[in-house]
């Protein structure tokens, strides 16, 4: 009887356990974003952050990330931003990534008119989970 009981609270611990790791725990990443407003234009080809470059008061910058899905299940990512940044991007909140392929999201950066001169950072979050 004990063994029974112990076989069965072992098997409801690791069904736990996948239940956590599978489809409660995503994958998640932090992506660094500069972007500098200033009295000229200019561009950066940073491949390991989203520096969108330097752009006037009233003028944007779009830059695309990539998600990968290696899996063989869906996914959707969730992404949102923090910092200085924060209010001057725009993009899809939630992302379907198919099994076994990637999709492309833009990210835009805009310098409302008016806004100061000078350096803003920020930080996107991206959260990858199996699709429910």
């Amino acid at each position: 009887m004990m063994r029974t009981l112990y076989v069965l609270a072992s098997a409801i611990v690791l069904i736990m356990a996948v239940t956590w790791f599978v489809l409660i725990l995503p994958e998640f990443r932090e992506v660094p974003m500069s972007f500098h407003v200033g009295d000229r234009v200019g561009f950066n080809l940073n491949t390991t952050a989203l520096t969108f470059g330097t752009v006037y008061p009233g003028g944007s910058s779009t830059r695309n990330l990539t998600i990968y899905n290696q899996d063989n299940y869906d996914k959707t990512a969730y992404l949102s931003a923090e910092g200085d940044m924060a209010s001057l991007v725009k993009f899809q909140a939630e992302v379907p990534v198919p099994a076994e392929s990637n999709v492309q999201v833009n990210i835009t950066a805009t310098a409302p008119a008016g806004v100061a001169y000078g350096n803003y950072t920020g930080t996107l979050k991206v959260f990858l989970r199996k699709a429910i």
